[in-house]
């Protein structure tokens, strides 16, 4: 095994170790707060444990099922996925149209 390889965890590419788990980061939390929600709020809406809000929210991998209670929580279609959970990307316009999702519920 070498050190820094890449190798694909679905979700895109990660460096380090093959068959190590690396943490990637997402968006959950900041989706989360910019609806100012707290964690135990989003676990409860996504029928959830506030745990495993906590380890999706540090880039833990995740069941699809997990994934799909999130967003759905978050009042995100599942297309949506790639904005929330795309790892190592931050959607610069991504709280704009959490903005706009909020709005447009009021």
């Amino acid at each position: 095994m070498t050190s820094g390889a890449l190798y694909s965890t679905g979700w895109g590419f990660r460096s380090g170790p093959a068959g190590e788990d690396c943490v990637g980061r997402n968006n959950v939390q900041r989706c989360r707060e910019a609806l100012m929600m707290s964690k135990a709020e989003l676990a409860r809406k996504a029928g959830l444990s506030t745990l495993t809000v906590d380890r999706v929210e540090a880039g833990r991998p995740c069941r699809l099922d997990t994934k799909r209670k999130i967003l759905l929580a978050l009042g995100k279609r599942i297309s949506d996925k790639d904005e929330v959970f795309a790892a190592g990307r931050v959607n610069p316009s991504l709280e704009n149209s959490i903005a706009d999702d909020v709005a447009a519920r009021a």
